[in-house]
């Protein structure tokens, strides 16, 4: 179709449609003219070379005098634009400039598949601009039949070189991912979440806006959910943390790996899920592939992007130590707890022994009474009948006395129920009613009305007001006795709480000691072992409530504690 004049002659609409083709800019393409080319492959074979292809890259010099014998007679502008911009003659003529010496085997298998009968050829290049500036370039050649026998191939050209660039990027992201992923110390599974992901669109067409009601109205889309979740990925920590033989051993649904109970931390991370959270955590146990269970701290990571492609990450730290620390420790606070409680019920001696003598007492009256009147010949049934119930109610007046300080000694786990705070100070105030007269310290009482009840452990509450009120009792020593005067208040707090507040008419409390009221063996107290207010301060948190001292306006110290109210998002 061409001529060496380097005029190319279209005819008819296969011509046309090829013109088409070849003004197209998706590629660069070439009409080159290789009559020279087949002339120096003839020579070869003449001179007895029978392997075209060694020959040729043995002797680069030989490819290299094969470009400039090859003549460009016709280019688009697209190759014009990539090769040379505004200047097409530089691409007429020898190709070999083009051509960098790292690329003359490339050009030399090109040679040899047009020479041995190949329709197409194409391989991945670097080429080079008529300014000098390599790029990367697919370089492919159509032989056809009828223009190879004149001499003439199509050459296309396009540049590669961002696309290269793009896949190198994309293949470095993913030798660091995979780096990262399988060399990381922390376990780590990748989870398909597509069909997870199809769940929620379905709700989302549905209406669904509320999902923690609609989790909690509808259990089984939790299981559902965690079935459908798959397992593809998992390092050689996460391996080693499930107790698994290898990785493939992992693989599978995920909702494998949890044992009942762990309800509503599936709730709460579905949840975050379906509201697009970046990531979530919480803190659970663990069904290893040997049946055992592992205390782990487990968040997910799961940005925008990836929700979308239906890939979620999910780590898992081995917590097991910190869970036997913490629960060491808890016990230990039990166990000092438990000790202050002693201690205080040894100090209120004398006021126990009056509660229970004030009842006996009444007993031993009513007996002796009841003894008297069934002396007499005319004795009045009714009155009998009147003293026993009187005997019964006084008993069980001593029991539940007897029953109070036993709580109060035991050593028992904490037993969280719905409370009315002002019951709990108001069964302080009974205990500590004799001792208050033996220390001649005058009680008063300001309790709101209509509070709201408190989720909270009963007896560990009574300790914190307890303790607070012997305290106070003991600050008040040094002080005239018509002077002593201890106030317990309750009300109403801020945020969904109620607050107890304990205020006497003592001394105060240094400045400079304020800060370091709650510390650990610290006491403003001589004698003092300073663990009482850090054990009220640790019962009170434990209770998701705060506590706090400091001097009143009238110049003695004032503790006050708030706890949540059941219900408020601070008691959960």
């Amino acid at each position: 179709m061409g001529s060496k004049s380097g005029v190319t002659q279209w005819r008819g609409d296969p011509e046309r449609r090829y013109s088409n083709l070849f003004e197209s800019p998706a590629a660069a393409f070439l009409e080159i003219d290789f009559s020279d080319v087949g002339a120096m492959v003839g020579a070869l074979r003449e001179s007895g070379v029978t392997d075209l292809r060694r020959h040729l890259l043995e002797h680069p010099e030989v490819v290299r005098q094969m470009m400039r014998v090859a003549r460009a007679v016709a280019v688009n502008e697209h190759a014009v634009e990539l090769f040379s911009p505004g200047r097409k003659q530089d691409l007429l003529g020898s190709p070999e400039k083009f051509w960098p010496d790292a690329s003359t085997e490339v050009f030399a298998e090109s040679v040899v598949a047009a020479v041995t009968g190949e329709s197409n050829f194409v391989r991945e290049t670097v080429m080079r601009t008529a300014h000098g500036v390599e790029f990367d370039a697919e370089f492919a050649v159509h032989f056809d039949a009828e223009n190879t026998r004149s001499g003439f191939v199509t050459v296309a050209i396009v540049d590669v070189t961002e696309r290269n660039r793009v896949r190198a990027a994309f293949e470095h992201a993913e030798f660091m991912y995979r780096n990262m992923f399988h060399g990381m110390a922390v376990p780590f599974l990748r989870i398909d979440s597509t069909r997870l992901r199809d769940m929620f669109n379905r709700l989302r067409h549905a209406g669904v806006v509320a999902i923690d009601d609609y989790l909690s109205t509808h259990p089984e889309f939790v299981r559902t959910a965690m079935d459908v979740l798959t397992v593809v990925e998992a390092n050689e920590a996460a391996v080693q943390l499930c107790r698994a033989r290898d990785e493939a051993a992992l693989l599978g649904a995920f909702s494998r790996f949890w044992s009942p109970g762990r309800e509503q931390l599936l709730r709460d991370c579905l949840s975050a899920g379906y509201r697009g959270a970046p990531g979530f955590q919480g803190e659970t146990r663990f069904l290893a592939m040997d049946g055992s269970e592992v205390d782990v701290l487990l968040f997910i990571i799961a940005t925008p992007e990836m929700r979308e492609r239906g890939v979620i990450l999910v780590g898992l730290i081995d917590i097991t130590e910190q869970m036997a620390a913490r629960s060491a420790i808890e016990g230990m606070r039990t166990d000092l707890a438990h000790a202050t409680r002693v201690s205080v019920l040894g100090e209120l001696a004398a006021s126990i022994a009056h509660e229970i003598n004030q009842p006996l007492t009444a007993i031993t009256t009513s007996t002796e009474a009841g003894l008297r009147w069934l002396g007499r010949a005319d004795f009045d049934v009714d009155e009998v009948r009147a003293l026993l119930a009187r005997v019964v109610a006084d008993a069980r007046r001593a029991t539940d006395v007897v029953e109070r300080v036993r709580c109060m000694a035991m050593r028992q786990s904490t037993n969280v129920t719905s409370i009315a705070i002002n019951s709990v100070v108001e069964e302080v105030a009974t205990f500590l009613r004799h001792e208050m007269g033996a220390r001649e310290v005058a009680l008063s009482l300001d309790l709101a009305r209509h509070l709201d009840d408190i989720n909270a452990d009963r007896i560990q509450i009574q300790q914190v007001i307890l303790n607070l009120c012997v305290n106070a009792m003991q600050a008040m020593a040094s002080v005239p006795a018509d002077m002593r005067r201890l106030h317990i208040a309750t009300g109403r707090g801020g945020q969904g709480s109620v607050f107890v507040r304990v205020e006497d008419s003592g001394p105060g409390i240094p400045e400079d000691r304020i800060p370091h009221l709650f510390e650990s063996f610290y006491s403003t107290r001589e004698g003092g072992m300073g663990l009482g207010l850090r054990i009220c301060q640790s019962i009170v948190e434990a209770h998701g409530g705060h506590i706090e001292g400091a001097n009143s306006a009238s110049g003695g110290a004032c503790f006050s504690f708030t706890l949540p109210i059941a219900g408020s998002a601070e008691a959960k």
